[in-house]
């Protein structure tokens, strides 16, 4: 038996592949413990689970401005989100491994404090990558902004991880395990040769019990809209928008919008907006999904 330790960020699109890895293991008689939020993680992977929690960052920092994209956005998501996440996630990381005593740490690609916890203690630990949007150098076009995330990273190493360690904190020398493929990857040269793209994971997950089945209409076509857990502060309008249209096809559309911000108000009766849905149900029921693009949706 081995003990696998699954460290992942508030992100539902993050954690959601681990879950089937997660059942997988201990399909095979291994032990498996995760870290992370462990109110969102107490939904997302069962109650069964065994969860060590750790602390997050205040929402007021990581709340992105409207209409910041492009490189000024990836900033803005490193300096504010996943650089205070690490460090606010460290010790909460720290503490399980002292406890669980995990033979490898399986960490999200994104959840420094993971890698950079198990760097420092000595523990093997394995990169899950739930896209493929830094597996491609998505700053090959932006050397300066390469050059500050490496300084940035290597502050942080200073802080929680080992100083003397050199490499990517993103990328585990022993491996990666990449939910994608090559048709979304194209020809570019991944990170090293131990990552291994094993496309999505489609398994069971523990559903959203109090969803209102009862409430969709079999006699409309079924248009799921979400924008993943990252964009859920910059989403506002565009959810809004969204129901103004729904609202304006009810006639023969039936609209489930995902906000887990609840940025919506004085929604008409006719759409359906939840904090959260079983995504892989409704996705067998719907005609059609509107999305950021993201690999998880």
């Amino acid at each position: 038996m081995t003990r696998f330790l699954l460290v992942v960020p508030p992100l539902v699109g993050h954690t959601n592949p681990l879950v089937g890895v997660a059942d997988e293991l201990a399909g095979r008689g291994h032990e498996v413990a995760w870290c992370g939020n462990a109110e969102q993680l107490g939904r997302l992977v069962g109650g069964g689970a065994r969860i060590y929690d750790c602390p997050m960052p205040q929402d007021e920092h990581t709340v992105r401005p409207p209409g910041l994209t492009g490189p000024a956005a990836f900033r803005f998501l490193w300096e504010n989100f996943f650089i205070p996440l690490a460090d606010a996630m460290a010790p909460g990381v720290d503490a399980a491994v002292e406890d669980f005593r995990p033979d490898l740490i399986l960490t999200d690609q994104h959840t420094l404090a993971g890698s950079l916890t198990a760097e420092r203690r000595g523990v093997v630990h394995v990169t899950s990558a739930s896209t493929s949007a830094e597996l491609v150098d998505p700053l090959a076009a932006f050397p300066k902004i390469g050059a500050w995330l490496r300084e940035l990273m290597d502050g942080l190493r200073h802080r929680i991880g080992d100083p003397r360690a050199e490499g990517d904190p993103r990328f585990s020398p022993y491996g990666v395990v990449a939910f994608t493929g090559r048709e979304l990857i194209g020809d570019a040269p991944l990170p090293h040769d131990r990552v291994r793209l094993v496309g999505p994971v489609i398994a069971p997950r523990p559903g959203d019990g109090d969803f209102p089945w009862e409430a969709l209409d079999g006699d409309r076509e079924l248009v799921l809209v979400s924008l993943g857990t990252a964009n859920t502060d910059a989403g506002g309008r565009f959810l809004k928008e969204a129901v103004t249209a729904l609202d304006s096809l009810r006639d023969r559309v039936q609209g489930v919008v995902v906000d887990p911000g609840g940025l919506l108000e004085d929604v008409p009766d006719g759409v359906l907006v939840r904090g959260y849905v079983p995504q892989l149900d409704l996705l067998a029921r719907a005609s059609a999904v509107v999305s950021h693009g993201g690999h998880n949706t």
